[in-house]
């Protein structure tokens, strides 16, 4: 009999999970005239959203502890959030397995949004063939915050967490095994 959560079914979880976030957060302006729905819309999927996000979590993080899928394909990208420690930002020590950690341990935990622009520039051939893939110009996006804070011992953190550049990242860490 086979415990181990399957990793295909984790990758199937987490685009679930930055669907409903894709949903639920990115395309509120469809109420903004229906202010006490809007509320009530934002309370149901911040709810449902965070269970399916700690469900994620704990199954990847039992698949990490059994494989060590995470120390041979994490980068580390510092675009997966900002991690404080008693209040100083702390970027050498983000991964994907410190999310998993901080979204299980957690005292408290919300749900935001927030917006970005960027401007792409054109990539050199040097660049990683990923990089490439995005259209060069300027590109507008919905962020979904989720904010994780706990103490540990004589540390207070804080882990804000870019939902969707997290859950891609996880997804790509978790195919270059399937």
């Amino acid at each position: 009999m086979k415990l181990l959560p399957g990793r295909e079914s984790i990758v199937q979880e987490a685009i679930e999970t930055c669907s409903l976030a894709q949903m639920a957060f990115a395309s509120l302006g469809n109420l903004t005239t229906v202010p006490y729905l809007r509320h009530e819309v934002m309370e149901a999927s911040a709810r449902m959203l965070l269970e399916k996000l700690l469900s994620l979590a704990i199954k990847a993080r039992f698949l990490d502890d059994q494989t060590g899928i995470l120390k041979d394909y994490d980068r580390r990208l510092l675009t997966i959030g900002k991690y404080y420690e008693n209040g100083a930002l702390k970027d050498d020590e983000i991964s994907i397995r410190l999310v998993l950690n901080k979204l299980i341990h957690n005292r408290t935990i919300s749900v935001g949004t927030d917006a970005l622009t960027c401007v792409i520039f054109p990539a050199d051939a040097s660049a990683p063939p990923e990089s490439r893939k995005i259209p060069n110009g300027t590109h507008h996006r919905d962020l979904v915050i989720v904010t994780v804070e706990a103490q540990y011992r004589d540390k207070e953190w804080r882990f804000e967490i870019d939902l969707f550049q997290f859950l891609n990242e996880l997804v790509r860490t978790l195919e270059n095994e399937i």
